[in-house]
């Protein structure tokens, strides 16, 4: 036995120390997990805080590997889903948007081929929001071509309102920017669709009293 080690361990209990290491993508902390960790830093100050914001696939085997205490993220496609623990927390919806240089869009329904005609700006690849985008031009048969590829929401929003192009968003992520006016969304028939987000955590596995403390926190605010 370790008593060196063990000498820690009621202070581990009692979340006076330790690290937590969270993966999340950058959208949905602040859309979602922000409200949580500051819950949890008011209620234990002392416990360190690590966030990782890779792309999903690369956090998905970190968490596999160990070195992720939980997953916050876009549900992907794996076949691996024996490995994780998972639990549903909420909907994103991925829809077009554009502003008054392109007007006659406005309140108007598109097809996918129309859109096609305008200048498209996409998120960049390796990006869930693109997966799940060709996933459903492949169910529908349709391939869109893009303009400009983007890695941040936030530059498909501010290249939008300068006119250069159609933007795909998180529509709860641009929520506040989406005043109708200025910035408004193009509806498209078929509508695209919604993607689940969860919280990932590895299966059969002894997680930290800090994780399983805020996810504690998480899951009990969804019941």
């Amino acid at each position: 036995i370790d008593f060196e080690i063990l000498k820690y361990f009621p202070n581990l209990k009692r979340l006076e120390n330790g690290v937590l290491k969270i993966g999340v993508s950058t959208t949905l902390a602040k859309l979602f997990l922000l409200k949580h960790l500051e819950r949890f830093h008011i209620e234990y100050p002392n416990v360190a805080i690590q966030i990782f914001t890779n792309p999903s696939q690369v956090m998905k085997e970190m968490l596999k590997e160990g070195k992720l205490d939980l997953l916050v993220a876009k549900d992907f496609s794996v076949n691996d889903e024996n490995v994780f623990e998972v639990v549903k927390l909420g909907k994103l919806h991925h829809v077009f948007i554009a502003s008054p240089f392109f007007k006659e869009l406005k309140n108007k329904t598109v097809t996918l081929e129309e859109i096609n005609r305008y200048p498209l700006l996409l998120p960049k690849n390796p990006s869930s929001s693109r997966d799940l985008l060709a996933n459903f031009c492949k169910e529908h048969r349709f391939s869109l071509t893009s303009k400009l590829e983007i890695a941040s929401y936030s530059l498909i929003e501010e290249f939008v309102r300068i006119g250069l192009g159609i933007g795909l968003v998180t529509e709860e992520f641009c929520h506040n920017e989406i005043d109708g006016e200025n910035i408004f969304v193009v509806n498209t028939e078929p509508a695209l669709p919604s993607l689940d987000f969860s919280l990932f955590t590895l299966k059969d596995s002894h997680h930290s009293f800090a994780a399983n403390r805020l996810i504690d926190m998480i899951t009990n605010e969804k019941k």
